[in-house]
């Protein structure tokens, strides 16, 4: 559910135009176990429609790991 008011994260006039999330970031994986490096504060992670991929850790999940 989208906040009642506001764009909040979302980037200006996200909510106008219905979008509830920025597609263009990925979020991290509740399931995942780690992450493979520290997150790093940088100005395009809040640039609305921005591709962030190369700045945000890939999350670990239980089956990536060898065991």
């Amino acid at each position: 559910m989208p906040p009642a008011s506001g764009d909040g994260a979302q980037g200006k006039g996200a909510l106008a135009r219905g979008l509830w999330f920025d597609t263009a970031k990925l979020p991290t994986d509740s399931q995942a176990t780690g992450l493979d490096r520290r997150f790093v504060q940088d100005p395009a992670l809040v640039q609305f429609g921005v591709d962030t991929a190369y700045l945000v850790p890939r999350a670990l999940m239980p089956w990536d790991r060898a065991g």
